[in-house]
């Protein structure tokens, strides 16, 4: 009786599962991203956050930034930089001498537009 329960609520919960918005690890064709929005029906700002080298977008929105923006009522929108090659950190395509390849205007672009199809910023 009680796995018939669960399965239903499984079976039930599913959907809306499926139907919920990125918020970690959201995915565009040149990158990946983390986002965060405020409780609200929004439009909310945004807050667009690049982390320092070898950092994460994850990384970025367990900081003190990123909260304190969140409770301001901006939405938080942490992209993840590249990595070309192992031994790199992830960074930002800035003139450093090394081989970035990614073009991140593009990136960041593709990474606010995705985030508007999803959340109301």
């Amino acid at each position: 009786m009680l796995r018939a329960a669960l399965t239903a609520l499984l079976v039930i919960a599913s959907p809306a599962l499926a139907d919920s918005p990125c918020v970690a690890g959201c995915t565009t064709e040149l990158g990946t991203y983390n986002v965060r929005v405020p409780d609200g029906p929004g439009p909310h700002p945004v807050l667009l956050h690049l982390h320092g080298m070898g950092g994460t977008g994850d990384g970025v929105l367990r900081g003190g930034t990123a909260k304190a923006a969140l409770a301001r009522g901006y939405a938080v929108i942490a992209p993840d930089g590249w990595q070309p090659i192992s031994r790199y950190p992830k960074n930002w395509g800035v003139y450093d001498g090394r081989p970035y390849t990614r073009d991140d205007t593009a990136f960041l672009r593709e990474v606010l537009a995705d985030a508007a199809e999803d959340h109301p910023i």
